[in-house]
């Protein structure tokens, strides 16, 4: 049971709240200007969804459309009742009429309209209003049952006010303590603990203190802070995250091309291991045979063969350089270092490939991440720290052409002032005037003479 009490000049108002369906924006902008009861404010007075059962209390009718006439025409009747009554008509005079009280029940008590019944008379016996009059409206437009009371503040009987105390409030939250007690279900749990410490003796817990402006200012920014800073550092974990990944893909990838590169160092090798075996059989076969030019010649046309070697088929050129190690070492080192420049162009295009997948995947999860809709910002109204999780709306910009071409349009101008409606008028004729002024003489001036400046 939460119980919640206003007080005020309007029963009309409290009363046409309670009875009809919450006013829509075009409704206030309507009530709050030339006509205040016209157009789009008589419209939110057609429907009452929302209501559930109406009842009053000490008044002559149960029609609630009448019984808060008869509320306003009791109280504007103040000083006809007190001399009625034999009071005199010193004092102040009374300024709030109307008292507006709500109660609001758990979603789990699901009450019944005979306990929403009990429960308004309670609080009005709490309060010392049993003998006032009263209208118990039910509403269904929440997810929380809940009534309102409206209460006319001038005794039918002797035109007296109810005392305006400073303690109405705590009167309300220990008859809901009690309520509760009775129902056998503990909701508010601070405003239990607060009344056990007072039967016990021993101090309460502290109350919620509320926010001053500049206090509640300074709670957005740091909450605006907290939240941009968590954004940083939930950005920084999915960095880290994704570049550990990215290390992990690439890893894969050089181990895969590991077994080509292990291949191709072995043939090489053999290769080597090759040449060097024949120029060290060439050695000792020209040491055995160049003894004269006729033995020099046989032996080239024998070893014709050797100039080739098969690399790339490309002839080396005179019979010197072939039979020269250190020539045929510098060509084969050559030819090695193109293999491994063909596989290593192979593997960076596959880190390449890999590498930009993977790019890809992390810029669409940031832009999902960027992109979540954004809610209503929520203000902090006690001494708590405000929630960090809680997010918080953000303006932004389309980013394509579709989107801008969908974005809502921006919100209308307020609707002035009748002065200021007035001026604005008066400036648009006098710059119309000015225009078709300057417009006449650009007509008027012949065409071989320039206007006047």
């Amino acid at each position: 049971m939460v119980p919640n009490l206003v007080k005020g000049a309007g029963i009309k108002g409290a009363a046409l709240y309670a009875l009809h369906d919450e006013r829509t924006a075009d409704a206030l902008a309507a009530a709050n200007h030339d006509d205040p009861f016209g157009g789009a404010y008589k419209e939110s007075l057609q429907t009452a969804e929302r209501v559930g059962f109406t009842t009053t209390r000490n008044l002559s009718t149960d029609d609630p459309h009448l019984a808060w006439r008869l509320m306003c025409a009791t109280a504007k009747k103040q000083d006809a009742l007190k001399m009625a009554a034999g009071i005199g008509l010193g004092g102040r005079k009374t300024e709030k009429f109307c008292g507006h009280l709500t109660l609001s029940f758990d979603p789990g008590d699901n009450p019944d309209q005979t306990t929403m019944m009990k429960a308004a008379d309670g609080a009005l016996t709490a309060l010392g209003w049993e003998k006032l009059q009263a209208l118990i409206v039910e509403h269904r437009d929440k997810e929380h049952p809940h009534i309102h009371i409206v209460v006319n503040l001038i005794d039918p009987e002797t035109g007296r006010a109810a005392p305006n105390r400073k303690n109405d409030y705590e009167l309300l939250q220990r008859w809901a303590y009690a309520w509760e007690q009775e129902q056998g279900r503990i909701v508010c749990d601070r405003r239990a603990e607060r009344m056990e410490a007072e039967e016990r003796g021993t101090a309460p817990p502290p109350r919620r203190r509320w926010l001053s402006h500049a206090e509640w200012e300074m709670a957005e920014k740091q909450s605006a802070k907290n939240k941009t800073r968590d954004r940083a550092s939930s950005r920084d974990d999915r960095l880290a995250s994704q570049k550990a990944q990215l290390r992990e893909t690439l890893a894969a990838v050089r181990e895969g091309f590991r077994s080509e590169w292990a291949a191709l160092y072995q043939a090489q090798r053999r290769e080597l291991k090759a040449l060097t075996k024949h120029h060290a059989s060439l050695s000792d076969a020209l040491d055995r045979s160049l003894r004269s030019v006729a033995a020099r010649t046989r032996f080239f046309n024998e070893h014709r063969d050797v100039m080739w070697l098969g690399l790339g088929n490309r002839e080396l050129g005179s019979n010197a350089q072939a039979i020269n190690p250190h020539i045929m070492r510098e060509a084969l080192a050559k030819a090695h270092a193109l293999q491994k420049e063909a596989l290593q162009d192979v593997h960076k295009e596959a880190r390449s490939d890999l590498a930009a997948r993977v790019d890809a995947a992390r810029h669409d999860a940031e832009r999902a991440f960027w992109k979540r809709p954004a809610t209503e910002p929520t203000k902090p109204v006690n001494d708590q720290k405000p929630d960090a999780a809680t997010p918080t709306a953000r303006v932004r910009a389309p980013d394509t052409y579709k989107e801008l071409r969908e974005a809502p349009s921006p919100a209308p101008e307020p609707t002035l002032t009748p002065l200021a409606a007035r001026f604005r008028r008066a400036q648009e004729t006098r710059r119309r005037l000015r225009d078709d002024h300057a417009r006449a003489r650009l007509r008027s001036t012949p065409p071989d003479r320039e206007p006047e400046r």
